[in-house]
């Protein structure tokens, strides 16, 4: 086969008479296609976060080194800088197809294969290894000849394996626009919208290649001013509408100002990132490397196992902060590849159990104990001081004649006056006493005292100051009386709470049979 490839005599003269309106008019064209290319490809790595935009960012890599390719050729004085120019071209126009191919499949959601991602570029990287093997072999490019007609170029023949890459280059871009259309008669109206765009920015290369390049309408190849067009209309489809700028951006919002925290750590444990929130509550982790060790920072986040914490609460000025956490495995392409600790906020939910536990074990009108709290409390108090000694005392009372309150001022009034008594014992237990309203009239008290006496003197005292109590309702003063039953624990006839009970209760027979507001002790010591 024939190269006629040497550097034609008097091209240089030849050049400056060609230097008319065509070869302006083609250094401008592929400057400007050049150019826009370059702000495509700038624009998109400046906006890299946004939905679409790596196989774009991609595409218009290679549109870039295509366009720059023609620009190179047109600028050349001699056959060895067009043959240059023309390697520098197919470096980029090879992966045209098979990028905007990745692009559309991208576009669509349509996941992608590993094996179609390399086959669709083995003919690619075959044609071009061909090209710059050139003019050492003939496989890709026959013979070549140097022409000023219009512009000076070079002119090479066919070839069978040229022929099948132009074939292949058309299959690859004519099934990108396809699945473009299929897709976009199965999805919703937005997409559709923004579909039509790069439906049109496909077609106009491929029209522009067409009419260049084949019915040769045009004295120079505009192909790559065509594909500027193409990226244009792309980059404003996915760079300046809204629907692809606000999901990254809305999701980069809400991840740092969301409520709850999360942070990353590798599978050894170390710490990878946080959002804002993880961070206001660990101030730790905003100065924290990457890399460093959780179990380093000593934060509450990581206990001393090595684990991620479950429950923690933090003081702040308001009161305690309730958090749960909850340690999920991130995976990708079925390896872990980290762990993402997420923080919920688990104040409210605590406050409402603390509330429903409060319900539970009070009393709603006297805000003491219920029967069933104070039954349970008291007799782990019970056992506790059957196992390790001690000694305590139940004391059982009553307002006396407490129906006739009600007979006489109405229910409410005697509300008001279990509510005066249920303050004033409060005020003279200790916290650790534990006082209940144990049904209707009757209070029972549950204290720890050294010996009968003590707790004798104790209960003189409540029916004493009960006794001197006015209370007030409606413009009126009531004044009530209480009777008070002692048992003490452990004793002869008490060693459970049942017995201890009962004991106070007969106490407290003796004493409202015996003409009431008086203090009767039931039990003798053991």
């Amino acid at each position: 086969m024939r190269y006629s490839f040497e550097s034609a005599p008097g091209y240089g003269e030849a050049l400056l008479q060609q230097v008319s309106l065509i070869y302006i008019a083609g250094l401008v064209v592929y400057t400007i296609s050049f150019g826009v290319l370059l702000a495509d490809l700038s624009i998109a790595i400046f906006r890299r976060k946004v939905k679409h935009v790596r196989f774009f960012t991609l595409l218009m890599l290679v549109s870039c080194i295509y366009a720059l390719g023609f620009l190179l050729q047109h600028l050349s004085f001699d056959c060895s800088e067009l043959l240059q120019g023309a390697r520098v071209q197919y470096l980029g126009a090879a992966f045209v197809s098979p990028m905007l191919l990745l692009f559309i499949l991208d576009f669509c959601g349509v996941k992608q294969r590993t094996w179609l991602t390399v086959s669709i570029f083995i003919i690619p990287v075959v044609a071009v290894t061909l090209v710059f093997t050139y003019p050492f072999d003939g496989i890709y490019f026959g013979e070549s000849s140097f022409t000023t007609d219009p512009v000076p170029r070079l002119i090479f023949s066919g070839s069978v394996f040229r022929t099948i890459y132009f074939i292949y280059s058309y299959i690859v871009m004519l099934t990108a626009f396809i699945i473009c259309m299929i897709y976009r008669s199965k999805r919703d109206a937005l997409f559709k919208k923004h579909s039509i765009y790069i439906i049109i920015a496909m077609l106009i290369p491929m029209l522009g290649n067409l009419l260049t390049a084949f019915l040769q309408l045009f004295p120079i190849d505009l192909t790559s001013f065509f594909a500027s067009i193409m990226g244009t209309i792309i980059a404003y489809t996915l760079l300046f509408t809204e629907i692809f700028q606000i999901a990254p951006l809305a999701r980069e919002e809400i991840v740092e100002n969301m409520q709850d925290g999360f942070v990353l750590i590798d599978p050894s444990g170390r710490f990878l990132d946080a959002n804002l929130t993880a961070k206001r509550l660990f101030p730790e982790l905003a100065y924290a490397s990457t890399g460093l060790p959780m179990a380093d920072m000593g934060t509450i986040l990581w206990d001393s196992e090595g684990r991620p914490a479950q429950e923690f609460f933090v003081e702040t000025e308001s009161g305690k902060r309730y958090y749960r956490c909850s340690a999920d495995n991130v995976m990708h392409k079925g390896r872990e590849i980290c762990t993402c600790i997420t923080i919920y906020d688990n104040t409210s939910v605590q406050e409402l159990m603390d509330e429903i536990r409060e319900m539970a074990e009070h009393d709603a009108l006297t805000n003491l104990l219920n029967r069933r709290s104070f039954c349970r409390d008291a007799e782990k108090k019970c056992d506790e001081i059957l196992r390790y000694g001690g000694k305590a005392f139940l004391m059982m009372f009553d307002i006396d004649y407490f129906k006739k309150v009600n007979d006489t001022y109405g229910h409410p009034a005697g509300d008001e006056t279990l509510r005066s008594v249920s303050g004033t014992l409060l005020q003279r237990f200790r916290k650790t006493d534990m006082v209940c309203r144990y049904g209707g009239e009757e209070f029972c008290v549950f204290m720890l005292a050294s010996n009968e006496e003590k707790a004798t003197e104790i209960a003189e005292e409540c029916r004493r100051h009960i006794e001197n109590l006015l209370i007030s309702f409606e413009g009126k003063t009531i004044r009530i009386t209480i009777s008070i039953g002692i048992a003490e624990f452990p004793s002869t006839q008490a060693q459970t709470l049942t017995a201890l009970i009962s004991c106070a209760d007969e106490a407290l027979y003796k004493a409202k049979s015996s003409g009431r507001n008086r203090v009767v002790s039931a039990c003798g010591a053991l």
